[in-house]
């Protein structure tokens, strides 16, 4: 199980995440978010993260020229199409390691088939206007329900924090966890404490599920 913390616009901040145990960490380069770093900015934080940590470059409907571009600069790990982004964006830029982004509302799961092949993970985020988290949960049950014919590994988001990973944890049984706001003093700024928390609480609750309580 997987810990991604996400929205780092400090280098202190990803240091921390790192020294907390978080498996990876995500960079925002959409320039409408309150948590945008321009790439440049974002590459200096994360050229110096160890070679363990998954640096992800989270961008929405971006072209594969302007992600091209960016890695001439950036060379992230993986990228997370957080937008209304095209299949065939995805299947032109493997062998990359592609998480899509799927917003898990009331209705009909997500149909996944066409990015099966090119996809690395699915994320599940809470519907709501724009590209941006909400913070706000969905229902983990339909989270749930996914995974188990999910193709792909899913990481759970929207709303989680150091008070509800663990139940979040158990219900779901993730690949992966990732958070931003829930761990913020403001947008685009973490509260140091909050982030050991809930790299506590995940692999807490991994540990709880190992050992069958």
């Amino acid at each position: 199980m997987k810990v991604k913390i996400c929205g780092i616009t400090r280098p202190e901040d990803a240091a921390v995440a790192v020294e907390s145990g978080a498996d990876a960490v995500g960079f925002i380069l959409y320039p409408r978010s309150p948590r945008y770093v321009d790439p440049q900015r974002a590459w200096a934080i994360a050229r110096e993260l160890p070679p363990f940590v998954t640096r992800v470059a989270v961008c929405v409907n971006l072209s594969i020229c302007d992600i091209i571009r960016i890695e001439r600069v950036a060379p992230f790990d993986a990228w997370q199409l957080h937008g209304d982004e095209e299949p065939d964006v995805a299947q032109a830029l493997l062998p990359r390691r592609i998480i899509k982004v799927f917003r898990l509302g009331e209705g009909d799961a997500p149909d996944v088939a066409e990015w099966q092949g090119n996809s690395s993970a699915f994320l599940l985020d809470t519907p709501g206007p724009g590209y941006g988290g909400t913070g706000r949960t969905f229902d983990w049950q339909s989270a749930a329900d996914f995974r188990a014919t999910s193709p792909r590994p899913v990481i759970l988001s929207g709303g989680l924090g150091p008070h509800n990973a663990a139940e979040a944890i158990r219900t779901v049984q993730p690949y992966a966890v990732d958070v931003s706001s829930g761990v913020e003093e403001v947008p685009g700024r973490k509260d140091h404490a909050k982030v050991r928390d809930f790299v506590a609480a995940c692999k807490g609750a991994l540990e709880k599920a190992r050992s069958g309580l």
